[in-house]
This record gives structure tokens, sequence and C-alpha cells, in this order.
């Protein structure tokens, strides 16, 4: 290929740097090296340090461990002897005669007993890993065998070469030391070692000085060092794994075995120059010599194992997680295509433009080489990290290294960067653009990410571009072309067909993208490998707090979380809380969706495949591209107030921060395609579709902005602000199809018997367990969605409280031991069996179910405390959150019933019985995480902000239901008054809008820098402030655009100036945090444009006649029961302040949510509530309502808003 632009070198420089920066979390040092046919080096560069902890620069001369690496080195020798006749391919007497012990080696069953083989073993089945030796790492079954002594790989040991096979000869694949057997066969055959051979034979005639399995004393002076990443992502130094050749002088040097399957250290410059001989078919373009014959070096390239198709896609589990991290697919592609296997490496395809049939293999230290015959490039990317499948090497998109594009440092920048590059660069891309095949098609990827393993989503580069479609929809990938169609082309949610792409822009300005000078699969993958990584962080990051197996009431796991005691069934959510994270729910989704093809009346049409499977990439790539904005919007917050117009808002009112050209058609284009697609696609019973209408209802329409004229900032505008997007049809007909769905299981299970397994003795579940618990975490996400989006938009759940029962079967598999009450089951932090048992007991899931998990426990969360509790608290908190929507809903239901005072004073005491249950068990906790926000991990910072955002917005909901009962006599007159008396809708709003309005400051103000942007967790695009990764964005705009009204109108309706200040700057925070969320939404600017046009206007103007009564009421009510107590008198300062006002006043401007500041002022809120309650009991005397006196004027009441009321202002 041709040579590198000096621009291209310096970027791909700079991104070897900038791997290598962290020393603590990142890439301790790099290699990489790239060349042509001709053998010269297209690109060279040595980032960072030895090693962790080293003060010498890694450089190109440093020695690295190549591991396995060294397999492709061994397959080129025994291929020579091969060519000379010394070895046979397929002679497996001859492989029995040179190494008895394979004549005699046993296979291991999955019992764990040992049979006989049926076959002999080859050398072809040696080199292609068929012949069914496992290395103890990567196979349980295996290691297990192994114990108590265990074998170790890297000893030099015979010993540890003798292991059984864990399959028959031919009869699978599986990575091992067969390729070690291999290079002793070599030995046996030549009489002498495999490194004397390589020498000899490899090395000498090519030149090279620095590649042995024994290291000189020159070359040990140059080895990197091996590290260490711990669960945690630090890391640290560690020994070599494999010692004996490192040792100087060894005496029994000779005695070790030489592994021709890991045992080679080398230099990789020199390394390339083997790659550089295949690419040359078998001779060195730099010396001339030839290693093989051009015909042997193509049947090295030829697929070995094509029986074997999936061979990659098979599990590779952390046997010895010390060693490897799990390894869910070895490399996946676009489509799931077959793949290959030649001798001794990996021939597969991917998505910067390699050919089919590259081969490519890594190396444990998370080493990566590859060789492209057919483009004449061939590389190697050199770490020395373990374990295995580190996310920031081999795992972390090996060949971003290699895409020639500038380092993104800002989500503008992002977008931009393409375009940049193309008008600096006249040859870009180490990688040819592959022409696609005219005509071909290939399956829609089912699975982008896995379920264990982190940064998923760019483990390969076509993965990253998971979309194809068939010919019946074209021949480009329309995930995310290059020319994007107009949206108008979409009419009536179906796509009009055209035989060519539109463009977006009109002819006469030329389109953005018509200037890309890059390949059309190069900038595809930069694109589209950002957005999932953006879904990632968001979607799949709050699922893992929102939706586990032990926060869902479906699941068969009845196991809740120990926060101290780990056991092996919560390893599984723990790595899921931790730094790194799957695309989990994504995974399992498309992985039910097989497993259930058995329960469609027919199988799904090769279209309807294709279409399910763009239907969901399409709203996954939708999804992400909210955060596509740049231009004004990717300008820092305003930060005072009075700064909102001038900081992004515009130089007027009208104005309307503008997205970039390129990222909103993006943005809007992939709206239009995914809608359009969902639509074709609705009638498809798949869960993917189904997961795909889940998805793509937390989308956001991109809105015509010049629609919105409305004049005055009155409530009515706000309302419509916030229903920009109209009904959630996709989420409902979503949720209408998992219902179905589980309606044809449970009549499966009635048809089985599986139910009633102890009546017919049919004891098998139409479901793996795996499957059964991923649609019950598919449907549990369902009704949590349906249930905020019916209560937010007052329209009837879609799956009503009966159908929403939990099923039995899990019930009745419980053991039933009711613990002995004396037992100690108030451990701090610890989850008692009393606790557990009740959660699982058959219950009314709408009940006190959620409300029980935490009776028992001494006392509540308080920060600091171990990661794992402060996650399991946010997780356990997360349905009680839904069931306080849930119970909402009804309320509105009731209301829309006509339904008479008893049942909704009875709905109204259920609702607050969960506020108060919150207060008590999580406020705490969360007021805590307010107080020490930059000092909590990065994702407990996301998860409490919307788990907080989310809940108070219920309480908003909460608070204009119990207004709405009240106004309209609805209620039962004591409980009218009481409420009245108390001012109980004013206290509750305003302290939770204070409370959000902190939610605000504390994310986007910490007194550490905003911790939260230095998250390496996090994409640039979201990791901008906490509240960036809400994946339901509408929800965090209606909780703080509600926040932000009810505060001006407050400080409107106050005449104290310290109140007014305080109001004030809530409003501005909340104006600010939607701000931030405009980065991603029109709707959160559009609000933020309200409430600062709000807020400048001459204040007699801004209230409804509606909101001034409201305030005239509470206020008149409040002065008509003042100075009755003796209490008052040392609270008020004039006979118009009530002690609420007192109490209020005397709150400094910027409260912070920290213990040291609630202390004192807790008292005040109590004595004031104390006040308020022995005056409705005097008023209402001893005929007063026994719902009244328990509440209202009880110290649950006040407990649950001083809480609140104390830290929020």
């Amino acid at each position: 290929m041709s040579k590198l632009s000096q621009n291209a070198v310096s970027d791909l420089q700079q991104k070897v740097e900038a791997a290598c920066v962290d020393q603590e979390a990142g890439i301790p040092g790099a290699v990489v090296v790239v060349v042509g046919k001709d053998g010269k080096e297209l690109f060279s560069h040595a980032g960072g340090k030895r090693g962790y902890g080293s003060t010498e620069p890694m450089t190109l001369d440093s020695i690295f461990w190549i591991a396995s690496c060294t397999k492709m080195i061994t397959g080129i020798a025994c291929m020579q002897l091969v060519e000379r006749g010394l070895l046979k391919l397929n002679d497996s007497v001859q492989v029995e005669k040179l190494c008895p012990e394979l004549r005699d080696v046993k296979v291991l069953q999955d019992d764990g007993k040992l049979v006989e083989k049926k076959r002999g073993i080859t050398l072809r089945m040696l080199l292609s890993h068929t012949a069914g030796f496992g290395y103890t790492f990567f196979n349980e079954k295996l290691r297990d065998f192994s114990k108590p002594v265990g074998y170790d790989e890297f000893s030099g040991l015979e010993y540890d070469m003798l292991q059984p096979l864990v399959h028959q000869p031919g009869e699978g694949w599986q990575y091992g030391i067969n390729i070690d057997w291999a290079g002793t066969l070599l030995e046996r055959v030549t009489q002498s070692t495999l490194d004397s051979y390589c020498q000899k034979n490899i090395y000498q005639p090519l030149g090279l000085k620095n590649i042995s399995m024994k290291p000189n004393k020159d070359m040990l002076g140059n080895l990197a060092h091996m590290n260490y990443r711990a669960p945690d992502g630090k890391l640290s130094g560690r020994d070599h794994l494999l010692r004996r050749p490192l040792i100087p002088d060894d005496k029994h040097s000779d005695s070790f075995l030489y592994s021709g399957g890991a045992g080679a250290f080398a230099k990789p410059q020199e390394y390339c120059q083997i790659l550089a001989t295949l690419l040359n078919d078998g001779t060195s373009p730099t010396t001339g010599a030839q290693l093989l014959e051009p015909a042997t070096v193509s049947s090295m390239f030829q697929n070995q194992i094509s029986s074997f198709p999936n061979f990659g896609r098979q599990v590779i589990p952390a046997a010895k997680p010390e060693l490897t991290n799990r390894i869910p697919e070895l490399y996946p592609i676009a489509g799931n295509g077959p793949q290959g296997w030649g001798l001794t490496f990996m021939l597969t395809e991917g998505g910067t433009g390699r050919s089919e049939g590259t081969a490519q293999w890594a190396g444990l230290p998370n080493l990566w080489w590859w060789c492209d015959r057919e483009k004449g490039v061939a590389g190697i990317i050199c770490t020395q990290i373990l374990p295995f499948a580190d996310a920031q090497v081999d795992w972390h998109d090996p060949e971003e290294f290699l895409n020639p594009l500038p380092l993104i440092d800002s989500s503008s920048d992002w977008l931009n960067a393409i375009g940049n590059q193309a008008r600096h660069e006249d040859n870009l891309g180490a990688f040819p653009t592959r022409p696609l095949r005219h005509g071909s098609w290939s399956q829609p990827s089912s699975d982008f990410g896995s379920l264990e393993t982190g940064n998923d989503y760019y483990e390969c580069d076509d993965a990253t571009n998971p979309v194809t479609t068939s010919t019946e929809y074209g021949s480009q990938p329309e995930s995310l072309n290059l020319s994007f169609e107009d949206p108008s082309a979409v009419h009536n949610g179906r796509r009009r067909r055209k035989s060519r792409t539109q463009q977006l822009w009109p002819d006469s300005e030329p389109s953005l993208l018509s200037r890309l000078d890059l390949s059309e699969s190069t900038s595809r993958h930069f694109m589209t490998n950002g957005l999932l990584r953006i879904y990632h962080d968001s979607m799949e990051n709050a699922l893992s707090c929102w939706l586990t197996e032990h926060n869902c009431p479906y699941t068969i796991t009845t196991q809740r979380i120990s926060p101290i005691r780990g056991s092996q069934s919560e390893h599984g959510t723990m790595r899921e809380w931790g730094s790194t994270w799957s695309n989990r729910i994504y995974s399992r989704v498309c992985h039910l969706d097989r497993a259930y093809s058995s329960f469609r009346s027919r199988p799904l049409t090769r279209n309807e495949e294709g279409m399910a499977s763009k239907a969901l990439n399409l709203a996954v790539l939708s999804f992400a591209s909210q955060w596509a904005q740049a231009g004004d919007r990717s300008i820092n917050p305003p930060t005072a107030r009075g700064s909102h117009h001038d900081a992004g808002l515009g130089n007027s009112a009208d104005a309307f921060p503008m997205s970039d050209e390129f990222g909103r058609s993006m943005q809007e284009t992939l709206w239009h395609q995914a809608s359009g697609m969902l639509h074709e696609a609705a009638g498809i019973e798949s869960f993917r579709v189904i997961f795909a209408l889940i998805v793509f209802s937390l989308t956001q329409r991109p809105l015509d902005m010049a629609q919105t004229t409305s004049q005055k900032p009155v409530f009515r505008e706000l309302q419509d602000i916030i229903e920009a997007d109209g009904p959630p049809l996709f989420l409902e007909l979503g949720l209408r199809q998992v219902f179905s769905c589980r309606r044809k299981l449970e009549y499966r299970e009635i048809q089985t018997g599986w139910l009633h397994s102890e009546r017919v003795g049919r004891k098998h579940d139409p479901l793996q367990p795996q499957d059964r618990e991923t649609f019950n975490l598919l449907f549990w996400l369902g009704v949590m969605f349906d249930t905020l989006s019916a209560a937010m938009s007052h329209r009837p759940l879609v799956v009503e409280d009966e159908d929403t029962m939990a099923r039995t079967k899990s019930c009745e598999d419980v053991p039933h031991r009711i613990p002995d009450v004396s037992e100690d089951h108030t451990r701090t932090g610890e989850w008692d069996e009393l606790s557990a048992l009740e959660s699982r007991l058959p219950d009314e899931l709408w009940g006190d179910r959620f409300l029980r998990v935490k009776t028992h426990t001494a006392k509540p969360t308080r920060w600091p405390c171990y990661y794992q509790l402060a996650a399991s608290t946010l997780s356990d908190a997360a349905p009680v959150k839904v069931l306080l929507f849930r119970r909402v809903a009804r309320l509105q239901a009731l209301i829309s019933r006509k339904a008479d005072t008893t049942q909704l004073e009875s709905a109204i005491t259920e609702t607050l019985h969960v506020y108060d249950y919150w207060n008590r068990v999580y406020g705490p906790f969360m007021l805590d995480c307010v107080a020490y926000h930059d000092e909590l991990p990065p994702r407990i910072q996301s998860w409490y902000i919307l788990l907080a955002g989310h809940w108070h917005l219920a309480t908003f909901l909460l608070a204009d239901l119990v207004e709405d009962i009240d106004n309209a006599n609805l209620s039962q007159s004591t409980e009218h008054r009481a409420r009245q008396c108390s001012r109980f809708v004013t206290k509750l709003r305003q302290e939770n809008a204070h409370a959000v309005s902190q939610l605000s400051r504390s994310s986007l103000h910490g007194s550490q820098g905003r911790s939260f942007t230095k998250a390496r967790e996090f994409h640039f695009a979201v990791n901008n402030s906490a509240l960036l990764t809400e994946p339901w964005t509408a929800v965090l705009i209606r909780s703080f655009s509600r926040a932000g009204y009810i505060l001006a109108e407050a400080a409107i309706a106050e005449s104290q100036r310290t109140f007014v200040q305080q109001a004030d700057h809530g409003c501005d925070s909340c104006i600010e945090a939607l701000w931030v969320l405009g980065k991603k939404s029109d709707m959160a600017c559009l609000a933020a444009r309200f409430l600062s046009k709000m807020l400048s206007q001459p204040r007699a103007n801004n209230l409804s006649p509606t909101a001034t009564d409201y305030f005239q009421t509470s206020m008149s009510s409040e002065k008509r029961y003042s100075g009755r107590n003796s209490l008052h008198s040392s609270f008020s300062t004039s006979d118009d302040e009530s002690p609420f006002d007192t109490a209020f006043s005397e709150l400094p401007v910027e409260q912070g949510f920290g213990l040291d500041s609630i202390s004192n002022d807790s008292i005040l809120d109590l004595q004031s509530y104390s006040v308020l309650g022995d005056t409705i009991i005097d008023e209402i005397g001893s005929s007063s309502s026994p719902w009244a006196s328990q509440y209202y004027a009880t110290p649950q009441f006040e407990h649950s808003n001083s809480l609140l009321f104390a830290n929020g202002t």
C-alpha cells in the first residue's frame, strides 16, 4: 500500500502516546509497528514506559514476550518440514510414533471421567487446534481436573504438557497446547531444539537478531516489564509468566521444554519482517531468502475448519482470572458470518477495510498481529499487561491505533474531526475502502456486546457497524450512511424507497459529507463506534442499576446481594457494577430472541430476521445520536444568573442554541430511519424488535424550532414543551408485544405442565434458566417504563396491576423456613434471611413487597461505605421509585374512574407511605451523596442523580394530584382541612424543588472541579456531567422544569428577600441543568429558555391566575393560625410571618446537603411542623380523621419533610 502522509503518521503517534498517558490505570507502554509488502515500515512508534513504576521509556528496541504470537513462527517451521517430507499433515501414525505420549492420551468428559480417544492425532489437527488439547486458564473443566496440583503451561516442565484432551480429535475446536506438541514433533524429527531450528532456518535467513526462545544478555537488557491490571482497573507490576528462559546462565536451560505455542521473545520490528515474508508468499522482501513455497503459504491461509464455522463464538471463560478475562466471542463480525482457522492463526475480515481471509492472532499479555496479503499490509501491537483481553488494548479496538484520525478532546470536536482531517490529508486510511460485493447479503449482527466484558461495544471493528441490509433495502449499509436520507423521504411512518440516497441539504449548498476524503468504511467505523459507546455509557449503565436479577420481582434468582460477603452468584452483578461493564441487556435480548424461535408459530423469514436486527441497531444508533450535538450546544453551561442568554441561549430570548449541521443532520436522519424501520418491523414477533421499540421510545424526536412561537412564559407553554414528544406510541407498542409474549409463554408452561411439575412429573422449563431470567428482566423493564410513562403522561397503564403479578413457580421453589425472630437480623449493611424470604413470598407486587427489603436492618446506608453497599442500596431503591410512580398512576386512575372519597384518601395514604419509607431508608444516603458528590465513584454519581431526579418528579406529580383532589372537593373534608392548614402541597413541592436544584448544583459545581468529567468510565460526550448519563432524558427535563417553575413561582409570591434569593438561585440551578441536558435535547433547551424568560420579565406578569390564587390561599390559611402556640413567638419576627417563613428565612442562601449543615436547621423545621400539628389538632378536635391525626400532625410527616426541607434550601 502507499505511504502514509506525515500528518497521518503524526496523528497515529499521538494516539499511541495518549493511550500511555495514564500510568496508573492506562497502558504503561506500547509499541506499534506496521509494514508493507516491500518490508518497509509504514508506521512504527513506541509510547509510555517499559513498565509500571519504571522511569525508562519504552522504545522500538524493547523486547516483548510475544506469547501466542509464537504459534505462527512454529507453524512456518513445521511447514518447512512438510515441504521437505520430514513431517506429514495427515499422518497420525507418524505423529504417535514420534510422540508416543499422544498415542496414550485420554479424553476428559464433562462428568470428569477419562475415556479412550476414537482416532489418532495429526499434525493438521495440532496446527488448527482441533486435536482436543486446551489451556487450563481458558477451560474450566480442564482446570478443575488438574486440581489439586494444577497445570502450569508456562513452567517448561514435561508434566504440564501431559494433559488430557477436552474433546475427541477432529470433533471440535479448542484453543490450547496443540502447537506446543507440534513444536515437540519438530524437535524429535530434527533432533534439535525448537529455538535452534528457528534460529537457523527462519531468523538468520531474514537477518533477525532479536527473536529467541532463550533471550541473550542484550535482549534481556531491553526486556519490557510485565504488568497486571486489577479488577478495579489499577495497574501494578508483576513477575514475567515465562521465567525459565529469562534466568541468566541457567545450567538447566536445555532441560526445559521450548514452547512452540508461547515461548518466543521478540523485538516488534523484527517480528514484522516475518509477517512481511508471508505478505510476499514466503520470500523475504529485504533479504530475498525464501522460507516457504508460495503454495505452502497459501495452504496456511486456507480455512482448515470449515465444519466449525462458529468456533470463535463459543465463550472462553476466565478459568484463571489472573491470566485472562472472559471472552464471549473471539472476534465478532457483522452478520455473524463464518470465520476460519488457518494453520496456526485465525482467518477473518474487519470493518477498517481488511480483506476477507486476513490472518490475525494475539498474545496472552495483550499483543495483537495481523497480516492482510491482499492489501499488502501487516502489523503488530505490543504491550505486556495481564490478564488477557484487556479492555484498553486488544479488545479495545486495536485497529483504532491505525485509524488516522486526530485525537478527540470534546464532543464538538468529535463530529468535526472527520471533516477537519479530510481537509488536511490527501492520503488517509491505513486500509483502502473494501468495495461492497454487488448483491451480497450479510445477516445483521445479533450482538455487538456480551454478557460480561467491559467496553465490548468496540471489541471489534465491524461490530461497531452492526447493521447491514438485504438487497431488498439496497446494497449500502443504512445504519450510518455517508449520505443521509432526507427526513422528508419518510412519510406516514414509511420510507419511500428510492434508487439513490437523497441529500439532506439544498443542491446549492454542497454537503459537508460530500467533501469527505476519508474512505466510507473508516468514517462509518469511527462514528458508529462512538455512538455505540454512548449507548453503552448511558442505557446499559443505567440498566446496571435499575434492572438486575436482585431487584427484579420476576427473576428466578432469589438470593439478594450481601454488601459484605460475596458469592459466586453475585459476581456477574458485581462485574456490571464495576468500572467496566457490558452491553448486558442488548446481548441477552438477542440471545433470548434466538432461544424463543421454537415458540413462534413459524420461523422468521430471512427478510424478517434482517429487519429485526436492523430495527434494533437503528434504534440504538438513533438513541445515541442525541448526544451528537456540537456548535453552540457544546459550550459550557452558564454559571450565574443573568448569563443564560449570553452563554448559549442566544442574544435574544427567542434565540435557540444551534447544533452543527453535520450532527443535527445525522440525528434527524437516524431518527427517521429508525422510526420508519420500526413501523415496518412492528409486526415481527421478535424480542429484538420489542427492545428496539423500548429504546427508541426514550429517544427524543428532533424538534422544529420554528414552531415554538409562544410569547408569554405561562405554565401552558411549559406543558407544551415537555409534551413535545407526543404520546409514547412506540413504548406502548413494545409493551403490548412483550405482554403478548408473556401470555404465550405462560400458555406453553400450562401445556408442558412446568408450572405444576409436581402433579404431572414434567419439570422442563420451556426456556433455559438464563433466557427465562432475560425475559423476566425485559418484562420488568417494560413494566417499569410503562409505570413512569403512564404517570407522566396521564395515560392508562398498558399492563394493568393484575397482569404484572410475579409468577408463582419461583415461589414454590423457595424453602419454607421461617427464621427465628430472636435471631440477629440487624447486622448493618447485610440482607438478613427474614427479609430475603419475605421478598420471595407470594404477594401483591404493588403492595409492600418492595418496602420490606431493608425493614430489618439496623440503620439506613450512609456514605462513606463500601462501593458494593452503595451500589446495592441504589439498586434496591430503584423499584421503590417505580412503586411511587405506580401509586401515583393508580391515584390518577381512581380520579378518572370517579372513585369515592374513601378510596382516594386510602390511595393517598398508601402513596405517602412509600414517600415516608424512601425518606427514612434511602433519603439519608441520597443526602450524603449530594454532600459528598465529588468523592463518589463516577457510576454512583450517575445512579443516585438519575434515581433522585426521577423520585422528585413523582413527588411533583403526587402534589398535583392531591391539589386536584382537594380543589375538586373529591377528598374528605377533614383530610382536606389538614392538608390546607399544614400547607402540605406547597411544602411538598418547594422542598422537592429545592432538592432538585441541589442535584444540579452538586453535579455541576462540585468542590473538586467536577470530578465526573475526569471519569475514564464514560465517553467524552457523556462525562461532561452525570446528568448526561440519563437515558430517558424527558424524565429529568420534566423534573428540572417543574422544580424551576415551582421555585420561580415561589420567589414571585414571596416578599422576603432571603427567600426570593434562595428561590432565584434554585431556579438558576434548574436552568443550568436543563442547559446541560440541552446538549442532547431540544426540549431541554426550550425549557431552559422558558424559565430564563420567566425570571427576566416583570414578575407581576409571570403568574397564571390559578397559581396566584393558589399562593394567596395557601398563605392566608397559614396566617389564620399564626401565633396560637407559645413556640411561635420564639421564631416569628412579626405577626405576618409564619413559623415556616421564619425557619426558612434563617437558612443560608447556598445551603448544602452536608451532614454538618442539617444538624441545627432540621431542629427548627421539626419544631415549626410541631406548631402546625398542634394547631391542626386544636382546630379539628377529637373528632378529627384518624388519617389526619396519624399523618399530617405526627413525626412521620415531620420527619419525611424535614429531611428535604432542612437541606434543600
